[in-house]
């Protein structure tokens, strides 16, 4: 007498039926995530290589690290149908892109819809143009990625990070601004200015972070930390982020008389 089978039932034991409607779009989410990441750390490497750059350094890890949770985080939520944390992590992406977009040497530079959308950013956000001023965006940001954690630790260590930035944005910029405007109180002839810039220079129309740093000691500027002069350099408005010309430096240095 042959025994009669029952048929399983859609996972009642059957080892290979399992639901894939969040493991597909999570890891399809951190591949993406995971490729971003590895493009700006690439980035990080090259800004690294080029001098003192730990306040801007900084800043992008932390964008990146925005980046990154933001994605994972919405695939979750999205699918899970938190959708208050979900828009969270759409802000905090967004915060994320605009602090590598700040503080990033290249991308402006490669693709014109970035530069654009920074000319605007510069022109009506105007307090991105101070060090203090993106010190509170990014602490903003920190605070965002805190309030949709939850019991995540990654995002709450990210979150705790980027405030921390921020916070040092903020105290950094005030500070080598005071200095720097009681630098500006010296009265030197524009002659004088001019033959130091250059002398900095070495007879290159514009300078570097470095350069600046050697052009404010020949003006007597030595008590800066190493993050203040990297903040002081930041202060100097400027057409592009990582030079100054003459004209620049001396429309900046007058704005302080």
């Amino acid at each position: 007498m042959g025994v009669e089978k029952t048929p399983l039932s859609p996972g009642s034991g059957n080892p290979t039926n399992f639901d894939t409607t969040q493991t597909i779009p999570n890891m399809a989410g951190a591949t993406a995530a995971g490729i971003f990441a590895q493009e700006q750390m690439d980035q990080v490497r090259l800004l690294a290589s080029r001098g003192s750059i730990s306040i801007r350094l900084g800043a992008i890890l932390g964008g990146v690290a925005l980046i990154v949770t933001s994605i994972l985080g919405f695939i979750n939520r999205f699918v899970t149908f938190h959708w208050v944390g979900a828009i969270l992590g759409v802000y905090t992406f967004g915060l994320g892109c605009i602090m590598i977009l700040l503080e990033g040497k290249e991308g402006s530079n490669q693709f014109a819809l970035l530069g654009d959308f920074e000319s605007s950013l510069y022109k009506y956000a105007l307090f991105v143009k101070f060090v203090w001023g993106r010190g509170i965006l990014y602490f903003v940001a920190g605070t965002l990625e805190m309030a949709q954690a939850g019991s995540n630790p990654i995002e709450l260590l990210v979150g705790i990070f980027v405030m921390a930035v921020g916070i040092a944005f903020v105290i950094l910029g005030r500070r080598s601004a005071a200095k720097l405007d009681e630098l500006r109180r010296k009265r030197y002839s524009p002659a004088t200015l001019q033959s130091e810039f250059y002398t900095a220079s070495e007879g290159s129309p514009s300078i570097n972070v470095t350069q600046f740093q050697t052009l404010l000691r020949n003006l007597d500027v030595e008590d800066l930390e190493p993050t203040e002069w990297e903040a002081a350099f930041f202060q100097v408005e400027k057409a592009d982020r990582d030079t100054i010309t003459f004209s620049e430096f001396q429309r900046w240095w007058d704005a302080g008389q």
